[in-house]
C-alpha cells in the first residue's frame, strides 16, 4: 500500500520521468519507456530489503578504461540472474529491472548521468555493484564497488 510520503515522491518524480528515461537510454543497450519502471513501492521495498551490506572489491580506474569494467563486472556477474538498476531519480521515479549486464552499455559516455553514479542491486539482493564517475583534476575516473551479503 502507498504512504502519503511515496504519493508525494511519485506526483513529484512524473516531472523528472523524462529526464530518468533519458538517463537510462544512455546507459543501457535497449529502449526503456515508463512502463518499464517499478512503481515507488517495489522500489523502497527493494532498497530496504538489500542484504548486500559488505564491500568485498573496490578498485578505481581511468573511465576510458572500459574495458576493465566489463571483465570485473562479468566476473562478479551470476548469470540468470536481474539486476535492479538505480540513479538518482530512482527514488522518486521507480527503478528498472535489467535481465542481464548484456544489456548494460559499457561505452556509456562520461556526461550520461548528472548525478555520476549508478548502483546495480542483484535481483536476489544479495549482491551489489557501484559505479562512481567523476573528474578530478581534469581526469576523469570510475571507481568501482561490490558489496555482498
Amino acid at each position: 500500500m502507498e504512504t502519503t510520503e511515496q504519493k508525494r515522491r511519485r506526483l513529484f518524480g512524473k516531472q523528472d520521468v523524462p529526464l530518468y528515461l533519458a538517463e537510462l537510454n544512455k546507459i543501457l543497450k535497449i529502449h526503456i519507456g515508463p512502463t518499464d519502471l517499478l512503481s515507488i513501492v517495489e522500489t523502497d521495498e527493494i532498497r530496504q530489503q538489500n542484504l548486500a551490506k559488505n564491500l568485498i572489491f573496490s578498485t578505481k580506474i581511468l573511465f576510458d578504461e572500459k574495458n576493465k569494467l566489463k571483465e570485473i563486472i562479468k566476473i562478479n556477474e551470476v548469470l540468470g540472474v536481474g539486476y535492479y538498476v538505480f540513479t538518482k531519480y530512482s527514488r522518486d521515479c521507480g527503478t528498472l529491472l535489467m535481465n542481464s549486464f548484456d544489456n548494460f552499455d559499457f561505452d556509456f559516455p562520461f556526461d550520461a548521468l548528472l548525478s555520476g553514479l549508478i548502483t546495480f542491486t542483484q535481483e536476489d539482493l544479495r549482491k551489489e555493484i557501484v559505479l562512481d564517475f567523476y573528474e578530478e583534476d581534469g581526469v576523469e575516473y570510475l571507481e568501482i564497488e561490490i558489496y555482498e551479503k
